[in-house]
């Protein structure tokens, strides 16, 4: 399968972007709200790829707090469809396969595993929020399942507003 030149591009430019020395790596947002510098690996690709970086107040996602939610393109925890269309990725990072990660890596286990005890995991999102892998080793992982088409393209997923109301509702709805 081929891609268009500016996704391959784009890309090429996230996945330098994420091995450049300095980078910091956080969970769960897209980027830190009390260190601008530390994103998710989705969070690079937001701030590489020059998507517009706005803060909200955290009543943006949840109704109330005092806190600062920084969000690119109107999203916080999946890439905005902006970003995703030009990666050609879905918005969570998800794979066709999951992929097989060594459990000793595996810091949030919730995951079901192979006979050889690695842990298979469905989501960039979720590399990135439950295993200690850097940056670096995320965007090898990133490389590698592009190469072998196991990365999920961008299959008209919900809109970036009906993903903040599915997000506020299990925020107020845990299990």
């Amino acid at each position: 399968m081929s891609i268009q030149p500016d996704t391959a591009r784009d890309r090429r430019r996230w996945l330098a972007f994420l091995r450049e020395d300095g980078r910091q790596k956080t969970n769960d947002l897209l980027e830190s709200y009390d260190n601008p510098e530390a994103r998710t690996c989705l969070g690079h690709a937001c701030k590489a790829l020059g998507a517009t970086r706005e803060e909200q107040p955290d009543s943006y996602v949840s109704g109330g707090g005092d806190t600062i939610i920084v969000t690119y393109d109107g999203a916080y925890a999946a890439l905005p469809r902006t970003i995703a269309d030009r990666l050609d990725l879905d918005l969570n990072g998800a794979f066709v396969e999951a992929v097989a990660i060594d459990e000793a890596r595996v810091t949030e286990n919730y995951f079901s595993a192979n006979e050889q005890g690695q842990a298979l995991i469905p989501s960039l999102a979720e590399i990135n929020d439950s295993t200690d892998m850097n940056l670096w080793e995320i965007a090898e992982v990133i490389e590698e399942q592009w190469r072998f088409g196991n990365i999920q393209p961008l299959q008209s997923p919900a809109s970036d507003s009906e993903i903040r109301e599915a997000v506020a509702w299990d925020a107020k709805n845990p299990d």
